[in-house]
């Protein structure tokens, strides 16, 4: 399956940052569908989760639900274990349970749900919601040992949990949810939001550090804004640069770069 990386984290951004002119070839999975986020692990173990939504014609198709463990070899990509992460969880806990993990929203018969990002913080995978938003904010869950997850293909009742709520704004005070999530080297956590299906000229995105309040609260910090924008990918690199990925539809993208992050 080929892939090019049009949602970015540290997994595949350096300092020397480039745009590779082919695609990567990710063996072992014969498809893959909607891919949002990605990530690496200390060991340099990638991990790929798809959005798990539901598409424009009312499905969520199995290759739409995937979260892949990937081993990397040069420019060589190869699936070692995947799961159907939706159908996994909607098999592991009942009703009462992914209400607790903030799953209430319905579309039709179906539970509303769109995972736009990840990040491997302190050995674990920390997801972030696009949605559902809730009256607290966006929702950022914790998924412990993903490796007993792809043994195992289903979740024990408190391995996948809620981390935060935390509330985006914008400028203008409308609640914005996570299009990326990225942990810089000393363990900082930095979010990337825009607003749910704005219009044309409506949208306005940003970049925020979130900081803990309490045990399931965290405060964002805007750092950056971007107005009529929608900033899809954060990488933050070694050298304390960041770089944003901007989903510009059917154009093609705008990279924006900062020579040095702004510390909150």
């Amino acid at each position: 399956y080929d892939i090019v990386f049009g949602d970015w984290s540290s997994a595949v951004c350096s300092s020397d940052l480039r745009v590779e002119p082919e695609p990567v070839t990710v063996a072992g999975v014969d498809s893959l569908n909607d891919v949002e986020a990605i990530t690496v692990a200390d060991d340099g173990t990638l991990y790929l989760i798809s959005s798990q939504s539901i598409s424009r014609k009312g499905k969520r198709p199995a290759d739409r639900q995937r979260l892949l463990q990937v081993k990397r070899e040069g420019r060589n990509f190869r699936v070692v274990a995947h799961v159907d992460f939706f159908t996994v969880m909607q098999q592991s806990y009942d009703m009462r349970q992914l209400a607790a993990l903030g799953l209430t929203d319905l579309e039709g018969e179906q539970l509303v749900l769109n995972i736009e990002g990840a990040t491997w913080r302190q050995g674990e995978l920390l997801l972030g919601l696009k949605l559902p938003l809730t009256d607290r904010g966006a929702i950022i869950w914790r998924l412990q040992n993903p490796e007993q997850l792809f043994a195992a293909k289903t979740l024990s009742p408190d391995q996948l949990s809620l981390f935060a709520y935390v509330d985006l704004r914008t400028p203008d005070s409308r609640i914005a949810g996570i299009s990326d999530l990225a942990t810089d080297k000393n363990g900082l956590l930095y979010a990337l939001a825009t607003i749910p299906d704005a219009g044309d000229g409506e949208q306005c995105g940003g970049l925020f550090h979130l900081v803990r309040e309490n045990a399931d609260t965290m405060r964002a910090v805007a750092l950056y804004s971007f107005p009529s924008l929608k900033p899809e990918g954060l990488c933050l690199t070694d050298d304390d640069s960041f770089t944003v990925v901007i989903d510009s539809d059917d154009r093609s993208p705008y990279l924006f770069f900062s020579e040095k992050m702004v510390r909150p």
